[in-house]
């Protein structure tokens, strides 16, 4: 199952969908902070953080995404825009999977469909390797 750990910390283990060579949200952490954008450095706080004491209750930093399409994902928020969404698995898991910068109100749907991919592969993956 191609997933990377970010953070393991007392509350939560924080893993990025991907493998060694090819992890999109590391590699788009990695472009946010290469342009000197500082919503790099307040998504890496809001995982660390996440992992130490669970998800940030304050919906400007993180929350639950609403529709159908969305059910069960959420997203950390950085005040320019920067989004990373992820899900919960069991035993404190939580898997990211991929980072976007949206530029209009809403989440855009391809985002949350594309999240609902990664998360059903997920799943299918981890119920094979049982």
């Amino acid at each position: 199952m191609p997933i990377l750990t970010i953070k393991e910390g007392f509350r939560y283990a924080i893993y990025a969908w991907g493998g060694e060579d090819s992890c999109e949200l590391l590699q788009f952490l990695e472009d946010l902070e290469r342009e000197s954008n500082p919503d790099a450095t307040r998504i890496v706080y809001l995982i660390s953080r996440t992992a130490d004491h669970g998800p940030p209750r304050n919906e400007l930093q993180c929350r639950a995404l609403e529709g159908k399409h969305a059910e069960g994902l959420f997203e950390f928020k950085a005040p320019g825009g920067t989004r990373v969404l992820w899900f919960y698995d069991k035993n404190r898991i939580i898997i990211c999977t991929h980072g976007f910068v949206k530029k209009r109100q809403k989440t855009p749907r391809k985002e949350i469909d594309k999240a609902q991919a990664i998360r059903q592969l997920y799943l299918k993956e981890k119920e094979n390797a049982s």
